[in-house]
């Protein structure tokens, strides 16, 4: 009888419990913000909570500082970050999207070209240093046919910024933009970056490198060291001049330390992960 009457308190208790304990804390808290903002992510909280448990798993969580998965229902609440660091706003400031930009099923899309990007609130100097960073994006289209686009970028001067340009960066006689990745290289690239998916350019104490959908691509030791920007990180356009607007869709971002080859392995099937249970994957 007693091992019965603990079953039925254990029964008791799988009935109660709201379905929403099991969701890692850090999805509820992005859940709390975004419904606060109006907005819903009743649509994909399964999808993005296996991530953040995924990204906890494989103990990647201290290397991402700053993220924004992008997967609110409608436009309401999209700008609130994933993850960010204490005294960085949680909700990055927008400057020119709008609802006809967004849907869950494919990303945010400044489709037009328009002044449109996003100011996060994330100063690299603030948390990252010249020997230890990471800025990462998902972009969903075919990019061989775009050129002079900026998915992710800070710096007030052409000494400090750093970049994320798929296709074919503008390059002039003062600035060579890698073409994925400037981090103050001057008059070198790695060549155009075509194809669609996760984009990470990292920076350790010897090299620049170029990861695409996990795969290392390319790899500078000799380069500007230039210094960390001291502005902040801005999502869809050139942070530095404010132009170069990014018209294919943005799915993810995220901005914090370097990664070891097996840790890019890792984070890109993460990422990977989440668009696929989105629906969105490329």
């Amino acid at each position: 009888m007693p091992g019965s009457f603990i079953g039925i308190i254990q029964q008791r208790d799988r009935v109660t419990i709201s379905p929403s304990a099991s969701f890692h804390a850090d999805t509820l808290n992005w859940q709390s913000r975004v419904n606060a903002k109006g907005g819903s992510v009743s649509s994909a909280i399964a999808a993005v909570d296996a991530f953040v448990q995924g990204i906890y798993a494989d103990n990647l969580k201290s290397k991402i500082l700053y993220c924004n998965v992008f997967a609110t229902n409608a436009f309401a609440g999209l700008f609130e970050a994933l993850w960010y660091p204490v005294g960085v706003q949680s909700e990055a400031i927008n400057n020119g999207f709008n609802s006809a930009m967004y849907s869950l099923s494919t990303g945010l899309t400044n489709n037009s070209g328009a002044i449109a990007y996003a100011t996060t609130g994330f100063i690299p100097s603030a948390h990252i240093t010249l020997s230890n960073s990471q800025l990462s994006a998902y972009v969903r289209a075919n990019v061989a046919a775009k050129t002079y686009e900026c998915v992710l970028s800070s710096g007030t001067t052409a000494a400090s910024e750093w970049s994320l340009y798929f296709g074919t960066p503008q390059t002039n006689s003062n600035q060579g933009y890698l073409a994925a990745y400037t981090f103050n290289e001057f008059n070198q690239g790695f060549g155009a970056v075509t194809q669609p998916g996760l984009m990470t350019g990292l920076r350790n104490s010897t090299q620049l490198q170029i990861w695409i959908n996990g795969s290392l691509i390319g790899t500078r030791s000799a380069f500007n060291q230039g210094t960390v920007p001291t502005s902040e990180l801005r999502i869809g356009c050139n942070g530095y001049l404010l132009d170069e607007f990014e018209t294919r869709p943005i799915a993810f971002i995220s901005a914090g330390q370097a990664m070891t080859a097996s840790e890019n392995a890792q984070y890109y099937s993460r990422v990977q992960a989440l668009q696929t249970a989105l629906g969105r994957a490329v």
